[in-house]
């Protein structure tokens, strides 16, 4: 749609701009949450700093696993033009990638400084659908991510991922107005429930059931695909699968010492 966006003479990507935006909005919300909360904000900073580094890392990496048979197909035109290398290391990211990159090195900072990694896990299962609101608004400017064909669908003019000239459907924005649903869900249940990382889990389970369904209907193919389902779908069937397991496990124990009682 609009990939890039002029200013003062210099060109600056809309994704980049989005996810700064992203990143600004969950700051000051965090700042607030963390009024009441009170975390030491010296742990909050490098937590976020932590989490900024293994999202980068994460998401770029899930990318390049299922960019591999495009990336061996392609192997003798890349490696003959540079540019292509470089663009290929600086551009495509997974979200799926980046959210398990960020939660290892939020736990690996935690448990390196011996620090409860609850309340913190809380915080971003309630920051990390507002930051994805605006990180799909800059898929949707940059055309990437898009959907499939349709009759009504959003025709781009200068999408640098997207065909241009053909109707699609605009699932970025769906998947971004279903992020705003999530972040008010999990953040009106982490007021009432403190179970431990209860608000975590929510989050998952909900991302992990919208993300399985709005893959069908993506447009853009470079995503793997593994007997019919896609990376992500496999991978969102594995987070349902594990967070119902986990809050079916504490039931049971909570039964359990119940009985015993």
């Amino acid at each position: 749609m609009f990939p890039n966006i002029n200013v003062f003479g210099k060109d600056i990507p809309m994704y980049g701009l989005m996810s700064l935006l992203g990143i600004v909005v969950v700051a000051v919300f965090a700042f607030f949450w963390n009024k009441r909360r009170k975390l030491p904000w010296d742990d909050l900073l490098h937590i976020v700093i932590y989490c900024a580094i293994g999202a980068i890392i994460g998401a770029k990496a899930l990318y390049l696993i299922t960019a591999i048979p495009t990336i061996i197909g392609n192997i003798s035109v890349i490696l003959a033009d540079p540019i292509l290398i470089i663009n290929a290391l600086s551009s495509g990211f997974v979200f799926y990638g980046g959210l398990f990159g960020a939660l290892f090195m939020m736990r690996l900072y935690c448990r390196k400084y011996s620090i409860d990694l609850e309340p913190y896990g809380s915080l971003f299962a309630i920051g990390a659908p507002l930051f994805h609101v605006f990180g799909r608004i800059g898929c949707f400017f940059a055309g990437c991510c898009y959907g499939v064909e349709v009759p009504w669908g959003v025709v781009f003019r200068h999408s640098i991922g997207a065909p241009n000239g053909i109707p699609l459907l605009p699932v970025q924005l769906i998947e971004s107005a279903l992020n705003i649903l999530i972040f008010i869900a999990v953040f009106a249940y982490q007021r009432k429930n403190r179970r431990p990382f209860a608000a975590l889990k929510l989050y998952l389970i909900c991302y992990a059931v919208i993300r399985f369904t709005l893959e069908f209907f993506r447009g853009d193919e470079i995503r793997g695909r593994f007997l019919v389902l896609s990376t992500s779908q496999w991978i969102s069937v594995v987070v349902i699968v594990v967070c119902f397991w986990s809050v079916l496990r504490i039931r049971l124990q909570g039964r359990s010492l119940t009985t015993d009682h």
